[in-house]
């Protein structure tokens, strides 16, 4: 058994943060995540195996560049604030947010639920 972690969840942190303090770098963060969901619009509705493959052409790269740039991230702003939470949040779980670009099963978030 694996954790499959919600991308919503996590947008959600930047989305409060950048709604009350309009940080350019939450802003960023929500734009990156945003481009993951124009992926998962394009692939809704199609099997496992499309889904799959698609992620590893289009979200592997953008996956891998979001944690990458988060960790630069948290070397910029203060340890303590909400925006560096949402940052530990996403890099601390980053494998379960990770899941679905290795199962095409996994959908990015459970919002339908």
């Amino acid at each position: 058994m694996r954790e499959a972690a919600g991308w919503a969840h996590l947008r959600r942190d930047f989305h409060d943060f950048w709604i009350s303090t309009k940080s350019e770098i939450a802003r960023e963060a929500l734009d990156r995540i945003g481009k993951l969901y124009n992926i998962e619009r394009d692939i809704s509705g199609q099997t496992a195996d499309v889904r799959h493959a698609a992620r590893q052409k289009f979200s592997l790269t953008k996956v891998e560049a979001f944690f990458a740039w988060s960790e630069q991230q948290l070397l910029r702003i203060p340890g303590k604030s909400n925006l560096a939470k949402a940052f530990r949040y996403g890099l601390n779980r980053g494998e379960a947010f990770s899941l679905l670009l290795t199962d095409g099963r996994v959908a990015i978030d459970n919002n339908p639920a």
